[in-house]
């Protein structure tokens, strides 16, 4: 999952990724009820402003397709021209 999200954004130019893994455990407070697994991205844009995309797995979804789902719909915002993720007008 976060190597296919690393190599959707290093194939579109965004090469100088710093990519964080933390995975939850049972007894960790953060973590979800589900058992599912997902991935969270985020993008500081200077000289202000976070993007941000996420996507979650189902059962027979492949972890390649949920990095790949995250990573695009993050390259997709932040080639617009908008300051806001798609979410901002909520």
């Amino acid at each position: 999952m976060v190597k296919s999200a690393g190599k959707t954004l290093a194939a579109e130019g965004h090469k100088d990724v710093k990519i964080w893994q933390e995975c939850l455990q049972p007894s960790d407070s953060k973590r979800a009820r589900d058992l599912g697994m997902g991935i969270r991205l985020v993008a500081h844009r200077l000289p202000h402003g976070i993007l941000g995309s996420d996507s979650l797995g189902e059962l027979g979804k492949p972890t390649e397709r949920v990095g790949w789902e995250a990573a695009s719909n993050l390259i997709q915002q932040l080639a617009a021209v908008s300051p806001g993720d798609k979410l901002l007008v909520d």
